[in-house]
């Protein structure tokens, strides 16, 4: 970028300096990167075990902390209409991966809850597969 080729109207102003530093703040003083990597490996533990238990289905699950990918194996646009139906929001990522990016502060009982989702839209998928 050359001066004056880009600009913002609020970027790097106080305020929204502040607001950040204001995040950054409430993230270290509320431990959540330690309890965000817990849940996060969790979670995935559980997508894993899923994924074993209908391989016909989900391959199995990627990611960091929260922001968690399943490889398909069927479509995973029409598997994210299945989980939204049953009350589980969450994206295609590309053709063949459903990726999961929950709140930072969403609780061990809702990853559960969000799995139990996922359990039951699969072996559903896992009966039509067979």
């Amino acid at each position: 970028f050359e001066p004056g080729s880009h600009g913002t109207t609020f970027g790097g102003g106080p305020i929204a300096c502040r607001a950040a530093l204001a995040v950054l703040d409430a993230i270290e003083e509320e431990g959540l990167l330690p309890r965000i990597s817990s849940l996060g490996a969790e979670f995935q533990d559980r997508l894993a075990a899923i994924s074993n238990a209908h391989p016909k289905v989900l391959e199995g699950p990627r990611g960091r902390g929260l922001m968690i990918g399943v490889t398909m194996r069927v479509p995973a646009g029409e598997f994210v209409r299945d989980l939204r139906k049953r009350g589980l929001l969450a994206v295609p990522a590309g053709g063949e991966v459903v990726r999961f990016l929950p709140p930072l502060n969403v609780s061990s009982e809702d990853l559960q809850k969000a799995a139990g989702i996922v359990e039951a839209a699969a072996a559903d998928w896992h009966l039509n597969e067979d």
